[in-house]
This record gives C-alpha cells, sequence and structure tokens, in this order.
C-alpha cells in the first residue's frame, strides 16, 4: 500500500496527509513532517531535518524512542517526566511543559505560538 502511494505521488504530483504514529512509515512516505501533541503542531519541517535534527523537546522524545535496526546507533535520549495532561482539562501554558525537561517558568503560563526557527522549519517551544 506504501509503495502504491509513493508511486501515485510521483506519477501524478500528488499532495498528501498521510497521520501515522509510525515514523519508519512517514519517513518513507513523506517529504515534510508536522509533529503533534495533544492535537497541537509542536514542529514541522523537512522530513530529514526532522529525523536527523529534532528540536522541540517532544519531537526529540520520539525520535530517541523509535527503534533502530543498529544497536550501535545511539542518540540522546528524550525523557518524559509524569502523566500527559487531559484533553479536557487542558492546562494553561504549553501542554507539554510537565513532561518537559527544558520548561522554565515561562511554560507553565504561556501556550508558546509556532514560530519560523530557520527555513522551512516551525516550532512551538519557548526555549529553543
Amino acid at each position: 500500500m506504501l509503495n502504491l502511494l509513493a508511486d501515485l505521488r510521483e506519477m501524478m504530483g500528488l499532495s498528501m496527509v498521510f497521520i501515522s504514529h509510525d515514523l519508519g512509515v512517514v519517513g518513507q512516505i513523506s517529504d515534510r513532517v508536522a509533529v503533534m501533541y495533544m492535537g497541537r503542531i509542536v514542529e514541522t519541517a523537512a522530513t530529514r531535518d526532522i529525523v536527523d535534527r529534532p528540536i522541540h523537546p517532544y519531537t526529540v522524545t520520539l525520535m530517541a524512542a523509535r527503534p533502530r535496526p543498529d544497536p550501535k546507533i545511539r542518540i540522546k535520549p528524550g525523557i518524559e517526566i509524569g502523566e500527559p495532561p487531559s484533553q479536557f482539562d487542558r492546562p494553561a501554558g504549553c501542554p507539554y511543559a510537565k513532561r518537559c525537561t527544558m520548561a522554565t517558568s515561562i511554560c507553565a503560563t504561556d501556550d508558546p505560538s509556532l514560530r519560523m526557527v530557520a527555513s522551512g522549519r516551525m516550532v512551538a517551544c519557548h526555549n529553543v
């Protein structure tokens, strides 16, 4: 199925929105990635940039958690602290703040906006 989607995209010049939790599949089929946390985009960039150089703390955690075909390949581990917040009782500030090792006082009160940090790359984080 993935090969068919890739072939159709190539032959017909299609754009697709592909939603998945499988980062290997995302890397195989997409040119750009938008990483979401609690229904919000927290980082968007070219697929290679997301995979090779994640910036948002949640993206770093996701990349660290993906399976590795070669156990000798190491990546700095992402660390999640605590439980994710409830979708029905969202906290003030950044929804990832209580799980983030980079969180500062502003994260508890102000929800960061998605902002351009490099050409074609946007991140919603006060501390990057």
